[in-house]
């Protein structure tokens, strides 16, 4: 297995971090890096790129979870799909068409190709890479916990000039790494933060636990710039195709909390139609209790509205069937 311990004994880092750097030894290189605040106004910088609406920058590294069959991998490839050809997602303004390289670790290659020809993507600036037909072809498994491979993808994207890398999904991609070691992620998180050095955005997709939370250790959010959130709506979804709730849970780069959006993704003869529309308060209540939140001023805080109209929600909830009330807490129904 891969660990931290067995890392340590290594002597060559496979980004060219070991020992000197550029002829230079360690004091040299952060007495030529080392500047003081005054002198920090005047270095010369750039504003990263903006890639989708307000919250997607270039170098990000950015989180899209949920449970199992929510909508994760729809969203996922209508962004990548829409990032490469420049065109908006939802919502979400594309503000330039990047290079996207999609690796895939789970789905089926025929299953990929109908989604992509579905949301019209067929466009030259995305590349897929599918576990399937990369094993099909040089009998290879994709472990993003491997040094080597880590360095492979990353002189790709330098090479073809990928500006954004899809990696879908955490679980499949990435074996004997432990999801709740924190040490473990230390796997991932130095080449993560190389290829945010390069400016290449990385978004991750991943599964959320049990508890509705994304799954594994909380160290790997530390770095990331947003988290995206999905679960389906307290309404009835559709009876074809996929629906589900999208909430910001961080957003570093956006100056206040993203609007909530319900999405419909069903079939219409061979394309897939998407649709959007601001999500019901009720949706985003529901939401708020699956994090744990349990009172009306909790609640209330974390959306924006006065105690009563969350007391409202509640009851309607509450007639609804989905949530009980006593002494003042809410709880989901276990049923619902």
């Amino acid at each position: 297995m891969f660990h931290l311990q067995d890392q340590a004994s290594e002597t060559v880092d496979p980004f060219g971090n070991n020992g000197s750097v550029g002829g230079l030894s360690w004091i040299e290189a952060l007495t030529m890096g080392a500047c003081t605040s005054s002198g920090l106004q005047t270095i010369q910088t750039t504003q990263r790129v903006p890639i989708v609406g307000d919250w997607m920058k270039e170098g990000d590294l950015g989180f899209i979870f949920a449970t199992r069959g929510v909508g994760k991998t729809w969203l996922a490839l209508d962004l990548a799909i829409g990032i490469a050809a420049g065109r908006d997602v939802g919502p979400w303004k594309v503000h330039a068409t990047q290079s996207v390289l999609y690796l895939d670790g789970e789905m089926p290659s025929g299953d990929i190709k109908e989604r992509d020809r579905g949301l019209n993507g067929v466009v030259p600036t995305l590349t897929y890479i599918s576990h399937e037909r990369l094993f099909d072809l040089t009998g290879r498994v994709m472990n993003l916990a491997d040094p080597e491979l880590q360095e492979a993808i990353l002189e790709m994207c330098k090479r073809d000039g990928f500006k954004v890398l899809f990696l879908d999904n955490l679980s499949a991609l990435v074996s004997e790494v432990r999801e709740n070691e924190g040490g473990d992620w230390e796997l991932l998180q130095q080449w993560l933060l190389h290829l945010r050095r390069h400016k290449i955005t990385v978004v991750f997709v991943h599964h959320a636990g049990r508890n509705n939370q994304m799954r594994g250790h909380s160290k790997r959010e530390d770095v990331a710039f947003w988290i995206l959130r999905l679960d389906r709506p307290s309404s009835v979804t559709p009876t074809m195709g996929t629906c589900f709730v999208s909430r910001f849970t961080k957003w570093r780069n956006a100056r206040q909390e993203p609007v909530v959006y319900k999405w419909k993704y069903v079939p219409h003869g061979d394309r897939i139609q998407v649709s959007y529309e601001k999500a019901d308060n009720m949706d985003v209540l529901r939401q708020h209790l699956e994090d744990g939140l349990e009172s009306a001023t909790e609640i209330a805080e974390e959306m924006g509205v006065t105690k009563g109209y969350v007391s409202k929600l509640a009851k309607r909830a509450a007639n609804e069937g989905w949530l009980s009330i006593s002494k003042g807490k809410y709880k989901l129904k276990d049923s619902y």
